[in-house]
């Protein structure tokens, strides 16, 4: 198991490797140096093709330049910027934010501090028209705060004339885009937000003023727009044949523009975010992948676990088992001790009885009437009652005469060979024949017949 196990995880391992390299769009084989002057030259292509409003073919340059494995943060970054300008002027306001807050994080690690504090006015601007107060603020007073640039520092002032636009605080708006002004005097979105902010406060020549000054510098649809609309709302001079023809050139500006510079602009999107899903499904199927390896290695850990708890399981029980077994011989043990204690304890009683039976016999004055001498059936009975079937056993297992049974009786009981010839009424010497046919029958000698008798009642 530990084997196979090992094996899965390498093989895991492996393939987790391979998806990574797969998700990447290039695999790079070429130097730093190659890559970054790849990245610096789309980049260039890029810019000229934004300047020249050709939105699609920028966008495909911008996102080769920042796909690209080089260590050119700067470019990187500045392409990031770009992209969010794209995004932005096609009304797309999450997608800016999320390339201008990229464009940020490649600025700090290119460590350009003056490009930094512009991606986050950048930022800064995408929440003024979202609007997000609360972030728009914190990001204002910490570009006032840190950065010693400026023209970030002007930048910012437009930032916070269009939040305050938007919060319609229309002199504080005109303050911070006189501001910003002042840098930079024909810049279009600082003359649109006071012409704006002139409107709401009804002061006509100025809002005239400085629409026309966004009509005359600016190049985004959106810009011209509203400055148009401006000036055919509050320019009392144009008769109404006028306020016709400028409203019908802001809708031919506005159609031409919708038809030709948004398409350009809303196409450019849909690669962004064509892209993005590439990159986001690339994702998913790495983490789908992921976890299914996870729930595969799981599984394995799992059944291992398992088999290891059972096994663990097994032992604890067969131990347990071994407890009771052992416990259980314990007992058998102590039983068997206490059994063959009773029983030599019954043997050493039982010898005694009939060792006392003998000497009662031995020492009674009528012994031929107590054993039944004269009857052959009683005096087996009586032997057998009192000598543990002592007869019966000589007769039957050793086939032994009666003559040689009365012998053996005798010498069980402890009578001398001169007692035993009174008794039976034989010559001395026929008890000694008669003794040794008995023993060789019994497989002893005469000398240890008594000896073998004791242990055949014992049986």
């Amino acid at each position: 198991m530990k084997t196979v196990l090992i094996t899965l995880y390498s093989l895991s391992i492996i393939f987790l490797i391979c998806i990574f390299w797969g998700c990447k769009k290039k695999i790079s084989i070429y130097t730093d140096e190659y890559l970054m002057e790849y990245a610096q030259t789309n980049y260039r292509k890029g810019k000229q093709h934004f300047d020249n409003a050709d939105y699609i073919k920028a966008t495909q340059c911008f996102l080769n330049s920042v796909q690209t494995d080089c260590s050119d943060h700067n470019v990187k970054g500045r392409s990031f910027c770009n992209l969010g300008v794209i995004c932005y002027m096609a009304e797309e306001k999450q997608l800016a934010l999320d390339f201008y807050e990229k464009s940020a994080e490649e600025f700090l690690l290119a460590d350009d501090t003056s490009s930094y504090y512009f991606a986050l006015n950048d930022i800064a601007s995408v929440y003024a028209v979202i609007p997000n107060e609360k972030e728009t603020m914190t990001l204002y007073n910490r570009i006032i705060k840190e950065c010693k640039d400026s023209s970030v520092i002007y930048h910012a002032f437009l930032t916070r004339a269009q939040l305050e636009l938007n919060q319609q605080h229309y002199d504080s708006a005109i303050f911070y885009a006189n501001q910003q002004l002042y840098q930079y005097e024909n810049e279009p979105t600082g003359l649109l937000i006071k012409a704006q902010a002139f409107s709401y406060l009804n002061n006509a020549d100025s809002a005239l003023c400085y629409a026309q000054k966004v009509m005359q510098y600016s190049n985004y649809c959106n810009d011209k727009y509203n400055a148009l609309y401006i000036l055919s709302h509050y320019n009392q001079e144009i008769n109404k044949e006028q306020i016709l023809k400028l409203t019908s050139q802001r809708e031919d500006i506005h159609n031409h523009e919708i038809d030709t510079l948004q398409k350009k602009l809303y196409d450019a999107v849909q690669i962004v975010k064509a892209e993005n899903k590439t990159v986001n499904r690339t994702k998913q199927n790495f983490i789908i992948t992921l976890f299914i390896i996870l729930i595969f290695m799981g599984l394995a850990l799992g059944i291992r676990q398992y088999r290891k708890n059972k096994l663990k399981n097994e032992n604890k029980i067969i131990g347990h088992r071994n407890k009771i077994i052992k416990r259980e011989n314990y007992i058998l043990n102590l039983k068997k001790e206490k059994i063959q204690t009773e029983l030599e304890n019954h043997k050493q009683n039982f010898e005694q009885i009939i060792r006392d039976e003998c000497l009662r016999l031995r020492q009674s004055n009528n012994f031929k009437q107590m054993v039944c001498w004269n009857d052959d059936e009683q005096f087996y009975s009586v032997i057998d009652n009192r000598f543990n079937n002592f007869a019966s056993k000589l007769k039957m297992n050793h086939l032994l005469t009666k003559s040689e049974i009365q012998l053996c009786v005798l010498v069980l009981i402890g009578f001398k060979q001169k007692q035993i010839a009174a008794i039976m009424i034989y010559a001395e010497s026929g008890i000694g024949k008669l003794k040794y046919n008995a023993a060789k029958k019994l497989g002893t000698t005469a000398k240890n017949l008594q000896e073998l008798l004791f242990s055949i009642v014992f049986q």
